[in-house]
């Protein structure tokens, strides 16, 4: 007999003013918008109230899954505002999600999804047209707000872009230029219309957080912190302090354990410093292990030091002579997290297998182990307290991310499998949009292999430019949906056919000669089925919707677009749009066949002079090449 519970559920937060992000103004200066967790909080600066609380809809990308359907909302992570007198407020949060709200009606105007991980950087442009976002991907992509779409993505810093700035061109160009700063200590300035990297600033020693330009463009001023002395040749996964409270522990990935010591030294030199004492830290052991740190705790009494390695095994040294005391197996991936109690004499450890066990310290067995059953999903930060009510119908939980959740207990029953089942569901949905490919691997790019694939791509070249786009379930939803309506609408044009092909031999009465419509296409064309499921597609989708598309249904996609424009020139009220349109369209593209052309003229007279350096010509290269093809 399955055995079920009753599912607690999420019943309010309070208690959150602002959660980190820097706050900004709206246009007016009486309203004041600050990060509340997954929320943004607008409050009236003047009354000192909340007016609107702006929460995002419900999440799309996990499907139908149970998990999704419980999963937490993402936390916001910055916040800007647009220029002039414009209502609209970007936040970027931290699934890597940009959305913009509208503070006249307090609504959503359009979520753009885009970077793998969480935004770090938001920036419009002076005309508020365009929207840059930053992210710890590493990635930048620009925006276009109007037409809610991604233009394209900047790929070239090695760290987590920090801030943006966009400096104006003087009217030589469309966009201008975007200055953005790094963890990685370097300041890139891009070439908007040329997309890439046209200046790379160095000399910051450390993290550069933050930059701006002056109201004339002609500085710019950067905010740094310096590094750290290296204390370990890997992370550090561990910090654990003595119980005598003379040093500390680390953990580390380079598979060492070392002991820390405070001391107090006095300043060297003349003047007002000397004499005076400062607080030292100096290295006094280290312990070598088998494999990666992950966790290290000191027990209480100062006797054992127990270490959680990268291959699920605990192991307990005494600390005074670091000898090995206890090896502790049974849990099935690597322990994150362990504690030892106030007598020393159980340690309890947490693990990826989502199983806590009770050890006991005296011979290493398990007292107990504890699986996991249900998930309340909705801190953004470690929970610190936990208080259930006298009846159990409800749980208030405090966190570090400053608020206080009420989790009530629900009529909804729910079973362990089926839980562990949804688990494993959400997973492969963090999988499948965490995938490191995009969009671009499923067509005709994915053909290109080796270093010149990695380049079409937009990857492994620095201060290159790739699509904006990423691959999400609402992406690959829509890709599937235009693949089903293109192959129903070709099936349909063969069934007219065929019906054609009856006709013209006869085979029907002239009172039966009109084919039924096809119900399943709601009674409409091929083309006109097509072009409803192509606008049906949101517009920061599209691009990797059709990138996804194979390539026999990528040309029938083309193929519908004539009938399109001949629809859309038969209308009489577009023809005036239409030939502006067409004054405008025509300079642009002769421009891109100009600088096109530079860049081939450009490559050539670089593959002549890597030629002639090398003493080899441009037949001898093609010979090899064609030898090297060759069938053997």
């Amino acid at each position: 007999m399955v055995k079920a519970y009753l599912r607690y559920e999420f019943g309010g937060a309070f208690g959150v003013v602002n959660s980190g992000p820097a706050p900004c103004y709206d246009a007016s200066g009486k309203l004041l918008v600050t990060a509340a967790l997954e929320n943004l909080a607008v409050w009236n600066v003047k009354q000192g109230s909340l007016a609107a609380t702006l929460v995002p809809g419900p999440s799309t990308s996990g499907g139908a899954s149970t998990s999704s359907s419980h999963a937490a909302a993402a936390e916001v992570t910055c916040i800007t505002r647009a220029p002039g007198n414009s209502p609209l407020i970007a936040a970027g949060y931290a699934d890597g999600s940009v959305r913009i709200w509208d503070l006249s009606s307090n609504d959503c105007v359009v979520t753009l999804k885009g970077h793998k991980a969480g935004v770090t950087a938001l920036r419009f442009s002076p005309s508020g047209a365009q929207l840059g976002s930053g992210s710890k991907d590493t990635d930048i992509i620009l925006w276009d707000v109007v037409g809610e779409t991604g233009l394209f993505r900047l790929r070239g810093h090695k760290d987590q872009v920090t801030d943006l700035a966009f400096v104006s061109s003087g009217g030589s160009s469309s966009y201008g230029w975007l200055v953005s700063s790094s963890k990685d200590s370097l300041v890139k300035a891009w070439d908007l219309d040329t997309q890439h990297c046209c200046q790379t600033l160095t000399g910051h020693k450390g993290e550069v957080w933050a930059l701006d330009v002056d109201p004339a463009e002609s500085r710019l001023v950067t905010e740094r912190i310096f590094s750290d002395t290296s204390a370990h040749e890997g992370a550090v996964w561990s910090i654990a302090a003595l119980p005598d409270n003379t040093g500390f522990v680390t953990g580390s990935a380079d598979k060492t354990v070392k002991f820390w010591q405070w001391s107090v030294a006095l300043l060297p030199g003349g003047g007002g410093a000397a004499g005076q004492r400062s607080l030292r830290l100096s290295h006094v052991r280290t312990l070598r292990m088998a494999d990666d740190v992950l966790c290290c705790r000191v027990s209480p009494d100062g006797k054992l030091l127990a270490v959680a390695l990268l291959d699920a095994t605990i192991k307990v040294f005494f600390t005074d002579s670091l000898k090995f005391f206890l090896s502790l197996y049974g849990h099935k991936l690597p322990v994150l997290s362990l504690d030892i109690s106030s007598d020393s004499t159980l340690l309890v450890s947490g693990s990826a297998d989502k199983n806590i066990k009770v050890w006991g310290l005296d011979f290493g067995d398990c007292h107990r182990s504890s699986e996991q059953l249900l998930e309340l999903a909705g801190h953004h930060g470690e929970v610190w307290c936990c208080a259930v009510s006298c009846f159990g119908d409800f749980v208030i939980t405090g966190s570090h991310d400053r608020s206080l959740r009420r989790w009530q207990r629900s009529s909804e029953p729910f079973f362990v499998e089926e839980e562990k089942e949804a688990r494993l569901e959400s997973m492969f949905e963090a999988d499948l949009e965490a995938d490191k490919g995009g969009p671009q691997d499923s067509g005709a790019e994915a053909a290109l292999a080796g270093p010149l694939g990695r380049v079409a791509a937009g990857e492994g070249e620095e201060g290159g430019a790739a699509p904006a786009g990423r691959k999400t379930l609402e992406s690959v939803s829509a890709a599937d949906a235009l693949v089903d309506a293109l192959e129903m609408a070709a099936h349909e044009e063969e069934r007219h056919r065929d019906h054609q092909k009856q006709l013209a031999a006869g085979g029907k009465s002239g009172a039966a000669q009109g084919l039924a419509p096809n119900p399943m296409m709601l009674g409409l064309t091929g083309s006109a089925y097509v072009l409803r499921a192509l606008s049906s597609v949101r517009a920061s989708d599209l691009e990797s919707a059709l990138l996804m598309l194979p390539f026999t249904d990528a040309l029938r996609l083309l193929g519908y677009l004539p009938t399109w424009l001949e629809q859309l020139v038969a209308t009489a009220s577009a023809r005036p749009l239409l030939l502006k349109l067409h004054k405008r369209l025509h300079p642009a593209v002769q421009g891109l066949k100009d600088v096109l052309g530079v860049n081939m003229a450009a490559l050539q007279y670089l593959q002549r002079a890597s030629s002639e350096r090398s003493g080899i010509t441009t037949e001898q290269r093609l010979m090899m090449a064609r030898k090297a093809l060759a069938p053997r």
